[in-house]
């Protein structure tokens, strides 16, 4: 792996004055800035449907991410930054990957990442997909900030496995019975020969979000950012092994994606 893992572990646009295009009774704007991902904002269409972020003042971002969505392969989303709350012609204006698995699936999730810090104080979110089946559209957490990037990457050898949680109740010679539930991701590594400095990095990471918050972890932000980027929780402690002088080994740390 070229590139390093990269951490998000707040959003500097949670504390945002927010406006919209439209929104459906029930499901306010304001869920954007909720921790739980399944609390969604949902447009009242389908066409040209925006949120803007009021930061207050100049706000740094150089990883996004957007989670929660229901958008087709087909959709065009906007990630936008102004000094104003202006948008004729922004002075950021990224177009953002919609990815799909090999079925050609939309995943749900959106990540992009900046090779140098944007800082605007107004941010803006635009979706267009006509070609979706439902009326409306969903958006379940945006987070903007800057990336935590340890010296270190993780070692060869990380673990991903997809788990299917759904009950299923097997009769002989009959077909079976299930109670189907939505599946999540789980992902674990470990980093050897860890200096003091970035030892107390991970353990600040650790300190902030514990097992009890959720945050953004990047295997792959450069080469493969939409497939290996997810909205997680720590799964286990942050267990350190004591190798030779100040390094140390860094035991298996798993993550669970929340959904």
């Amino acid at each position: 792996m070229a590139n390093k893992v990269r951490f998000l572990i707040s959003s500097n646009l949670d504390s945002a004055s927010l406006s919209v295009s439209s929104t459906s009774s029930g499901l306010p704007v304001t869920n954007l800035q909720d921790k739980l991902i399944r609390k969604v904002y949902r447009t009242g269409g389908q066409y040209t449907e925006y949120v803007v972020f009021d930061a207050a003042a100049a706000t740094a971002i150089d990883m996004l991410f957007i989670g929660g969505l229901n958008l087709t392969k087909n959709a065009t989303v906007l990630w936008q930054g102004h000094t104003s709350d202006s948008w004729g012609s922004p002075a950021l204006n990224t177009t953002l990957t919609i990815a799909t698995d090999t079925q050609g699936n939309a995943l749900s999730y959106v990540a992009h990442f900046y090779s140098s810090v944007k800082e605007y104080r107004y941010w803006r979110l635009v979706v267009n997909d006509g070609s979706n089946a439902t009326s409306s559209l969903n958006v379940g957490r945006v987070m903007g900030g800057r990336a935590i990037e340890p010296t270190r990457n993780l070692r060869e050898g990380f673990a991903l496995d997809v788990i299917d949680p759904s009950r299923f109740r097997q009769t002989a010679g009959r077909q079976g019975y299930a109670n189907t539930r939505s599946s999540y991701r789980t992902m674990s590594y470990s980093v050897f020969n860890v200096g003091e400095t970035q030892q107390d990095e991970l353990l600040g990471i650790y300190a902030e979000v514990g097992q009890h918050t959720a945050l953004v972890v990047a295997l792959d932000p450069e080469t493969r950012p939409q497939h290996n980027t997810m909205y997680c929780q720590f799964m286990t402690p942050l267990n350190r092994r004591h190798r030779v002088l100040r390094q140390m080994d860094i035991d298996q740390i798993q993550f669970e994606e929340k959904n």
